[in-house]
């Protein structure tokens, strides 16, 4: 069974197949959050009413570790360089092409069942 966070996440490519001509060509930034780790924690235990912690390790101290983390580069690549215009260009999408993009707490309140099966209990 897909999560409906799937198939809703496909609605702009879903449109895109179902409208070929108004989407050729076009280059589609899907970003229309752009979320500290401090801030999806916080998210996260706004909608599951659970426990979530941030721990931030260096790379040296993952490396020393032998774990990695998804995301870690990306993070760290978003401290030092401006992001702030993936959001002006998502909301600029949502309007020329009028696909309301969901929030990552929207997502997750929907989908609280399935989040709950991922987050261990108290």
């Amino acid at each position: 069974m897909v999560p409906e966070s799937l198939t809703r996440m496909q609605t702009t490519s879903g449109a895109a197949f179902q409208d070929p001509t108004k989407f050729a060509g076009q280059e589609i930034d899907l970003g229309n959050e752009l979320l500290t780790f401090e801030e999806v924690r916080d998210i996260l235990i706004k909608v599951s009413g659970r426990d979530v912690r941030v721990v931030k390790r260096t790379p040296e101290e993952l490396k020393e570790m032998g774990i990695s983390v998804f995301g870690q580069a990306f993070q760290l690549m978003a401290n030092i360089k401006d992001l702030s215009w993936t959001t002006a260009v998502a909301k600029a999408v949502q309007d020329k092409f009028e696909i309301p993009f969901t929030s990552l707490e929207e997502v997750l309140q929907r989908d609280r069942a399935l989040l709950l099966e991922c987050l261990p209990a108290r």
